[in-house]
């Protein structure tokens, strides 16, 4: 099929799909993926696209310009809430990590309070998804998402940004260098300590709205990140002294869990903030 009827075809795809989605209805990765053949420019390929989190899964082996025109194109048609595509990454990203050899294959509902659960072996697990992200750096990933990879120049990205991100644009370094345009969500250094504060903070706010949540066999916390400043036991187990000094007695999560699909980490901590294990995972491709 032609681009614009693909394009046409899995935006009902998606939708169907998406609708279908519901606390009873039980599905694994491997059941979003669908196979569409597209004829470009008379040669033909055949694209594997989930219509869950909208992923390319054989990108691969296509050609890498063409896959991020159709990556751009895809992102366009704004088929999914950005907040569930960031929920949704997160709980991938820790499936992933945790089973790298079956995840596609794995049994789940995506709900709410907690966000997912999931059946493994004989037992019902609870999910609850965050993220440990600044305001600001959400917002400048938002740009990038809309912006990047569209032939934009630094007045293109200067305009787009205070149009769009008029409480964060002038935190935002947008600057041209050697003919390039630089971008970072900050001017100068990082405080890495910030990223570490934000899990705490994060893991806290979720503990306190928790205990009105569904229970199951096993009730866990998920936080993703994605910054620099937390990859090294000193990291993981300053986290842990905020945790042990914080965490209240009411807590309801069995384990909590941060997780970087980037940086292919995941790290543990129990119900009282004890650092459990952590460890860096290769995934097994579809």
């Amino acid at each position: 099929m032609q681009i614009r009827e693909f394009l046409i075809k899995f935006t009902e795809d998606v939708r169907l799909f998406n609708y279908k989605i519901s606390p009873i209805f039980i599905f694994c990765y491997g059941d979003t993926l669908r196979m569409y053949e597209l004829d470009i420019f008379s040669d033909m390929f055949k694209v594997r696209i989930s219509l869950y989190d909208l992923d390319i899964v054989n990108s691969n082996s296509l050609d890498k310009e063409w896959v991020a025109k159709l990556r751009i194109m895809i992102t366009e048609l704004r088929l999914l809430r950005y907040k569930d595509e960031i929920q949704r990454r997160i709980f991938l990203d820790y499936i992933k990590l945790l089973c790298p050899n079956s995840w596609a294959n794995l049994k789940y509902i995506e709900r709410d309070r907690p966000d997912f659960c999931v059946f493994l072996e004989d037992r019902k697990i609870g999910f609850e998804v965050s993220e440990a992200i600044s305001n600001n750096d959400a917002n400048f990933r938002k740009m990038l998402k809309y912006t990047t990879g569209r032939n934009f120049t630094i007045d293109d990205f200067k305009l787009y940004s205070e149009k769009k991100h008029k409480t964060y644009h002038k935190n935002f370094r947008i600057e041209n260098f050697q003919d390039s345009v630089i971008l970072s969500s900050h001017h100068g250094l990082v405080d890495t300590k910030d990223i570490r504060n934000l899990i705490i903070t994060s893991i806290l706010e979720k503990v306190t709205k928790a205990v009105f949540y569904d229970r199951f066999d096993e009730n866990n916390l998920i936080i993703g990140y994605s910054n620099i400043g937390f990859d090294n036991e000193y990291d993981f187990s300053e986290v842990e002294e905020g945790l042990l000094e914080n965490l209240c007695d009411n807590n309801t999560f069995n384990k909590i869990i941060v997780c970087s699909g980037l940086y292919k980490s995941m790290i543990e901590y129990d119900g009282k903030g004890k650092l459990v294990r952590y460890n860096k995972l290769e995934v097994e491709s579809l």
